[in-house]
């Protein structure tokens, strides 16, 4: 094979490579931080909404129809993606939900329903989103964008790496070396590029 079109095959594979593991890395664990803090600050609200209706029942000695029976801040009536608390009374039981992402009852990943029945935060830790939300995340064709960027420059640096191989094993084994510390410092710098679009918030 053409040495030229080898080392364009190569360097293109490579850059791929790069490209799809910056993606993933970065998509996998800027994606679930986000959404685990979103999670995390909406259990929050909803036991202080569990507290207060908790001590409506002690006053009044009876649950309270509905939220607005609360007067809570409207800020606090919603789950973290924008959508009404869902809550039910049963006779003298009561029972409060988000349903997540979707804002229907059940689903997986970020549209897995959270209810007051379990507000433990380490039960909710593994939650993440399917391959099918990271798609249609808000900020997948940014993160996308950043993935293909750093995945070019590592293709164009190993080209210009393998354009310089010498014909003797030695300097290959070397070239060799080169390449795998290139590829673990080009997928590092490719998460970071992905990941440092995503706003993480405080």
């Amino acid at each position: 094979m053409n040495p030229l079109l080898k080392h364009t095959i190569v360097s293109a594979a490579f850059g791929l490579l790069v490209a799809i593991m910056g993606l993933f890395a970065g998509a996998n664990i800027g994606v679930h931080i986000i959404e685990q803090r979103r999670r995390n600050f909406m259990i929050g609200d909803m036991m202080s909404i569990v507290k207060d209706i908790q001590q409506y029942r002690e006053i009044k000695h009876a649950l309270p129809k509905s939220l607005a029976d609360l007067n809570l801040n409207p800020y606090y009536t919603t789950d973290g993606w924008g959508c009404p608390f869902v809550y039910k009374v049963t006779g003298s039981d009561y029972a409060l939900f988000s349903y997540g992402q979707d804002g229907k009852p059940g689903g997986e990943g970020l549209d897995t329903d959270i209810s007051s029945d379990n507000l433990r935060l380490q039960d909710h830790k593994g939650k993440r989103a399917t391959f099918r939300q990271y798609l249609s995340y808000p900020y997948f064709g940014d993160m996308a964008g950043r993935a293909c960027l750093g995945g070019g420059l590592a293709g164009l640096l190993c080209f210009t790496l393998l354009r310089r191989e010498k014909r003797s094993d030695a300097l290959r084994g070397e070239v060799t070396v080169q390449i795998l510390a290139l590829l673990v410092a080009a997928t590092l710098i490719a998460t970071f590029m992905t990941m440092m679009h995503l706003p993480m918030g405080h």
